[in-house]
């Protein structure tokens, strides 16, 4: 992905990338970035467990994290484009 990112800000050429790629370089404006907002896009994650056997702590502390990590991320790109 550096090869593109490096690519994309050396020439006239672009891409699309997952936003949660780019949130860092909302503030930095080193490339100029264009969410796609309409039509809207969705990302469904789906959680894949045992059945037979609960998710041990460690695991449940990650999936807070990573939910919390990407209502952050969410947060960015809502303030970015109002």
């Amino acid at each position: 992905m550096f090869g593109t990112l490096d690519f994309v800000a050396n020439s006239d050429w672009v891409t699309i990338l997952p936003g949660t790629m780019m949130v860092s370089d909302i503030e930095r404006r080193s490339l100029t970035i264009n969410p796609l907002a309409d039509p809207p896009l969705a990302l469904d994650l789906v959680l894949i467990e045992p059945s037979r056997r609960p998710l041990s702590p460690a695991a449940e502390a990650f999936l807070e994290i990573l939910r919390a990590e990407a209502v952050r991320l969410d947060e960015c790109w809502t303030r970015s484009v109002t």
